[in-house]
């Protein structure tokens, strides 16, 4: 039997899922389970979930963007990342929040290939490169 990639996983669970809703698509989930473990593939479920939703978000218009703090950010400040965000990719966003106390000020926002790092420490070192030449 040919082996099946999480990707394909992903593509099948889309597919038959995207126009399901109320118990159509809980008895096609229910499947979909069922195949990954009569296939002994059930230990991908968090791999093909994560490429799932890089699916999902890809054909509904959506991008997923992460932003890392040293602490929680006010509402506002989530608004203002948000709106600016929404305007710099042209896109809806999908917003993950989370905090790094390793992280001594300033901001980490990700997505796609994209990493736009406002830490306070990248800032120190990018001084100590321009002090130094």
């Amino acid at each position: 039997m040919k082996k099946v990639s999480v990707n394909q996983y992903a593509e099948v669970l889309y597919q038959g899922t995207k126009d399901l809703s109320g118990h159509e698509l809980n008895q096609a989930l229910k499947n979909f389970v069922s195949l990954l473990v009569s296939h002994n593939n059930l230990k991908l479920a968090d791999k093909i979930m994560d490429k799932f939703s890089e699916l999902y978000n890809r054909h509904e218009g959506l991008e997923d963007v992460e932003i890392t703090s040293h602490k929680k950010l006010s509402d506002e400040a989530y608004h203002y990342l948000t709106a600016w965000l929404k305007h710099q990719l042209k896109k809806e966003i999908q917003l993950t929040k989370k905090t790094d106390e390793n992280l001594k000020g300033g901001i980490v926002i990700k997505y796609g290939d994209t990493v736009i790092d406002d830490s306070l420490a990248t800032k120190l070192n990018n001084l100590k490169k321009y002090l130094v030449n």
